[in-house]
């Protein structure tokens, strides 16, 4: 019982803290510099496409339907208003995200949302699709992202 509850300890250690003399370890590269940088844009996009979906699963949860918005700002107005939540309007390359809902009549199959990233493209591209808590498109480098 002691070996496991030191075990966990230095696990735990080993995560929570940072490299020699308290500075955190550089990031480390994998080749290519815009490799890097496109990987931490498309892992900051993800993230952010999941804070809003929560957003909307709340308020979907409380009023059984899905926000009827005209864009991100009345998307993030009752963030801010409602919930007290600071939900982000833009992917990581700056373009606005996409939001469309489809709220369909009881009996007709299940209401959905989308959020759409326009990725480093821009306006009429779906980057990234993230929908009723899924990813549902996404870059052939997602599989990289979390090695």
């Amino acid at each position: 019982m002691k070996k496991m509850i030191i075990g966990l300890t230095l696990v735990c250690l080993v995560i929570l803290c940072p490299g020699p003399g308290g500075q955190e370890e550089p990031e480390k590269e994998t080749g290519n510099g815009s490799d890097d940088a496109t990987a931490r844009k498309i892992k900051i996009t993800m993230v952010r496409m999941a804070d809003i979906g929560y957003l909307l699963e709340r308020y979907s949860m409380e009023k059984s339907v899905y926000p009827d918005t005209a864009s991100m700002k009345e998307l993030y107005l009752l963030g801010e208003l409602t919930y007290q939540l600071d939900i982000p309007t833009e992917d990581a390359w700056g373009n606005e995200f996409g939001y469309v809902r489809k709220q369909r009549k009881e009996g007709e199959g299940k209401s959905y949302y989308k959020l759409i990233s326009p990725g480093p493209e821009g306006e009429e591209n779906e980057y990234i699709i993230y929908s009723n808590g899924f990813y549902i498109k996404y870059p052939k480098e997602f599989k990289y992202l979390f090695n």
